[in-house]
């Protein structure tokens, strides 16, 4: 049986925001956060958080949050072209890009 292709995210949220949420200082939540993209860095692709991301959408897709995100988690693995292209090869019909 194959595992869902975004079980991996699923998972590393489920360790580790729940550790971010609760925090109430801000150096340990910088902390926390980069252990958490850390962890998504590890285990998944640039392309596939990003299908993440569009999965999330209903019909608006915020396709600068998407692009901050991905740059804030991935740093210079990935440029802004690259993850604009994601994007649209991976959007849904119903998808409207704002």
């Amino acid at each position: 049986m194959s595992k869902w292709i975004f079980q991996d995210i699923k998972d590393i949220q489920a360790k580790h925001l729940p550790k971010i949420v609760l925090t109430e200082s801000n150096v340990e939540f910088e902390r926390l956060r980069e252990q958490y993209y850390a962890a998504l860095r590890k285990k998944v692709t640039p392309e596939i958080y990003v299908r993440y991301e569009l999965w999330t959408c209903d019909i608006y897709v915020d396709v600068d949050y998407i692009i901050v995100q991905t740059l804030a988690i991935y740093k210079k693995q990935v440029t802004r072209k690259q993850v604009t292209e994601w994007i649209e090869q991976n959007k849904e019909p119903h998808h409207y890009l704002k």
